[in-house]
């Protein structure tokens, strides 16, 4: 079993009310067997923090997919309405 705890901090040390945040969702895709795709390693250990450059194709997939999603929230503390 594991917890997710979630804190946003502005730059200026502000922290976001976790009251505004949705509760955190977990989504596991297991990959398939592409013959491109290589053994993803991690230097930090505890697989949270990889470099970029050795993301198997379905990590990148993911990533693209996640980073779409952060950018396309309209939503009132959404990416957009923070960014501007």
């Amino acid at each position: 079993a594991f917890f997710l705890k979630v804190s946003v901090v502005a730059v200026n040390g502000t922290v976001l009310p976790p009251s505004l945040l949705h509760e955190p969702t977990i989504l596991y895709e297991p990959g398939v067997g592409h013959h491109e795709d290589h053994e993803s390693g991690s230097l930090a250990g505890s697989g949270v923090r990889k470099d970029v450059n050795t993301l198997t194709t379905a990590e990148t997939e993911n990533l693209r997919k996640a980073l779409r999603g952060v950018k396309e929230d309209h939503g009132h503390y959404g990416f957009q309405a923070i960014a501007a």
